[in-house]
């Protein structure tokens, strides 16, 4: 049997709704709900704050940053990990990846985008929704690449770009 992993999506705004309905078909996991530090003018159900996390039982718990601000997404992700919570990747089903990807944790690759061969995505990149990412090309941590972006072969993202 797959282990069952509870996942919480750390940040409760727009971009987090966004992650969640493409968490919800991935496999092992059920999403457990947001965590959140600040208020939200469209506030989903299951928003604990990061105390509330901390005095979980992580052992089944994993997180996945859904603020798409590059350096806020980079110092919670960052923090997380410090604390010793598993960051995971959620790409929806709709994407495309072909061919050899390396990456990172805590990636975010939204419906409907491509990625082509020979890929490197750095640990906290977004990929948002229907942008291509074509061959050889290399998107350093905490990058964010905008809906319906496309970048030709051979492109470099800098860190929080």
């Amino acid at each position: 049997m797959t282990p069952y992993y509870q996942l919480y999506i750390y940040g409760a705004g727009g971009h987090g709704r966004v992650v969640q309905a493409s968490a919800m078909h991935v496999d092992g996991v059920q999403f457990h709900g947001f965590i959140d530090d600040g208020d939200q003018k469209q506030t989903p159900s299951k928003v604990l704050s990061p105390a509330d996390l901390q005095s979980m039982d992580r052992t089944f718990i994993v997180v996945i940053v859904g603020i798409g601000d590059n350096h806020a997404r980079e110092r919670i992700h960052t923090r997380l990990r410090r604390e010793g919570i598993n960051t995971v990747t959620v790409i929806d089903e709709s994407a495309h990846i072909i061919g050899d990807l390396e990456w990172g944790g805590g990636i975010y690759v939204g419906p409907r985008a491509v990625i082509n061969v020979d890929v490197q995505l750095d640990e906290g990149v977004i990929i948002n929704t229907a942008a291509v990412v074509e061959h050889d090309c290399r998107i350093h941590a905490f990058a964010h690449i905008a809906p319906n972006a496309t970048l030709c072969g051979g492109v470099q993202v800098g860190k929080r770009s």
